[in-house]
């Protein structure tokens, strides 16, 4: 844990410290959760092993032909409802947009609540 090594011998001090994101260049897929409370009218997901950081996430909405933008949630969780009187409708089509601006697409057939998925894939 990087945190406790910089720390290390000197807990009663203050530090401060700066994060930043660097690429994992990982050589595995990017898993995706469907976070608790996810259905067809309210889709949240998480994103881990992703090798870039995400800048925005969204997902193909069919029947106003267009992708739309999740927002993400202060847990890192990213969500989107649908707009009134709809459902979204598997499978979920997600393209996620990295800082550097590449893209990653990928096709979810079944997206249930509590269950990690692999996108096949990763920036």
């Amino acid at each position: 844990d990087a945190y406790d090594t910089i720390t290390k011998d000197n807990s009663n001090e203050i530090f401060n410290i700066k994060w930043k994101w660097v690429n994992c260049d990982l050589r595995e897929t990017m898993l995706v959760e469907a976070v608790e409370g996810t259905n067809e009218y309210y889709i949240a997901a998480r994103f881990y092993k992703n090798n870039k950081r995400i800048e925005k996430a969204e997902i193909y909405d069919d029947a106003q032909s267009e992708w739309r933008f999740l927002e993400r949630r202060n847990d890192g969780a990213y969500f989107i409802q649908p707009l009134e009187g709809q459902v979204f409708g598997l499978p979920y089509n997600f393209r996620l947009t990295a800082v550097d601006g590449s893209q990653l697409k990928f096709k979810l057939k079944e997206f249930i609540a509590g269950n990690m998925y692999d996108s096949e894939d990763n920036f």
